[in-house]
């Protein structure tokens, strides 16, 4: 079994974009933060500092 190795937050406005980049980043077994518009960002972005 592989462990994680990063969380990447993965950030794009096309939804076909951000699922075919996070289906290849998880099969690389990062873990994923996805979001698709700024509003988001700003949510996320404060767990992480």
């Amino acid at each position: 079994m592989t462990s994680k190795q990063a969380t990447i937050l993965v950030v794009d406005d096309e939804p076909l974009n951000l699922e075919i980049i996070s289906e290849y980043l998880e099969d690389c077994h990062y873990e994923l933060v996805n979001a698709s518009i700024v509003s988001q960002i700003n949510n996320i972005l404060p767990e992480f500092e």
